[in-house]
């Protein structure tokens, strides 16, 4: 009798230290259809302080794309939450925002003191926030915020029709905990945002594989970047493989560049024929080595003031000097530089493509044995008035502030593709 009581006073005694499950579902289940940016945001208050104070994304602000995004966005000002977050962009018949955060005591929602919470159902509620009506519910553990009724209601029900992409659930993974947030982009819809930032000449839109990118936040007031990854299929012509085969080379842009200059856009490679096979192949058209580009090993383009500027750097100069002199129009001296009007202003782009796509040469210039091509004749002197001013973008405060990680990202060994954006 003893025995059966003490083996019943254990299994009583186990029962009552078994654990309440804590499975919580994967804020990712809850990313509606349609979802184009999503940021995972570790730091909501970090990542609304960036979002504010950043010269960069400030000025950008001006761009059609960017201010949506910053208008849907001001209902974070409203939510205080102390654990890993999820926003996302979502274009459905307009754009919307999706928030969606754990059940936890830090959660907060402060809506606007006149708004009145409505119960639309026993499940969702109304209020607004800033002036923007939004929508709240909470199941299974998650509460779930965003600016459209309606996906709300479509993530409510039982049956919901949730984005279920491996690509982005296994790049989210690899999401840093340390930043202040990672963000998750559709890379066709950078397309539409790059050049938002940098107006449409110089550079080509279409760069992007189809697929999704992962990318870090760094941010101080005068510097943003951000780095990640991108996974594309071999067996699909994309802008990385211009390169492959080349390895890379110390960027000079820079030092050309302004001091104002808003951004510089870098590629450099060691073997030209190398990068042409690859253009060529990327381009599906005929192989052709008659250029007199044959040595060239850097093209950098310089945007500042909604222009640009495009800057070819070479080991050897004579083809393209025969080849210039020959389309020359007319010569003048600027502060004992010579700034050359041409009569052919399409060149560039035929022999990058798709580097550079509507760039107009219309003048060059020679600084420090480096062409620099530009449509106006004015970009020219205010680069020819800096150089001789020994004033660069290179030892400005903006690139300074940003010297260690843009040496700790895009050293030489470990990308091929350069890439600086900051805002003076």
């Amino acid at each position: 009798m003893l025995p059966r009581l003490l083996t019943l006073l254990i299994f009583v005694i186990c029962l009552g230290c078994v654990t309440q499950n804590s499975f919580q579902y994967p804020l990712l289940n809850f990313i509606p259809e349609g979802t184009t940016l999503v940021a995972r945001v570790n730091n909501l208050n970090t990542f609304k302080s960036e979002l504010k104070n950043n010269n960069f994304i400030n000025d950008a602000g001006n761009s059609e794309t960017i201010k949506k995004i910053k208008d849907i966005f001001t209902v974070l000002d409203g939510i205080e939450s102390d654990t890993t977050n999820l926003v996302a962009l979502v274009e459905k018949d307009s754009a919307h925002m999706v928030f969606l955060t754990y059940t936890h005591p830090g959660w907060n929602m402060i809506d606007d003191s006149t708004a009145v919470k409505d119960s639309i159902t026993t499940d969702i509620f109304t209020t607004q926030i800033k002036g923007i009506p939004v929508y709240t519910m909470e199941s299974n553990g998650i509460r779930l915020l965003s600016t459209s009724e309606e996906i709300v209601r479509q993530l409510s029900s039982k049956n919901r029709s949730s984005l279920n992409d491996p690509l982005l659930q296994s790049l989210y993974k690899t999401a840093s905990p340390h930043k202040s947030a990672s963000f998750f982009v559709k890379t066709d819809q950078l397309s539409t945002v790059i050049p938002s930032f940098f107006g449409d000449e110089g550079v080509q839109k279409d760069l992007y594989p189809r697929e999704w990118i992962a990318l870090d936040l760094n941010s101080n007031q005068q510097f943003l970047s951000l780095n990640g990854l991108v996974r594309v299929k071999d067996t699909v012509p994309n802008f990385l493989k211009l390169f492959k085969g080349t390895n890379p080379l110390q960027s000079v842009t820079q030092a050309l560049a302004s001091p104002d200059t808003d951004a510089i856009l870098c590629f450099t490679f060691d073997d030209y024929e190398v990068f042409a096979k690859n253009q060529q192949e990327y381009l599906d058209s005929p192989y052709s080595i008659n250029t007199p580009f044959t040595t060239v090993e850097e093209i950098g383009i310089i945007f500042r003031n909604g222009g640009s500027a495009v800057v070819i750097s070479t080991y050897s100069s004579e083809g393209i000097q025969t080849f210039l002199d020959n389309i020359t129009r007319d010569r003048a001296d600027y502060q004992g530089h010579e700034i050359v009007s041409l009569s052919k202003t399409d060149f560039l782009n035929k022999a990058f493509k798709p580097i550079l796509e509507n760039f107009t040469s219309s003048y060059y210039s020679i600084l420090d044995n480096k062409y620099v091509f530009s449509s106006s004749e004015t970009e020219l002197q205010t680069l020819i008035s800096n150089y001789n001013s020994k004033s660069n973008f290179r030892d400005s405060s903006t690139f300074g502030s940003a010297r260690d990680l843009l040496n700790h990202y895009f050293t030489a060994d470990k990308t091929k593709l350069h890439i600086a954006m900051s805002v003076s």
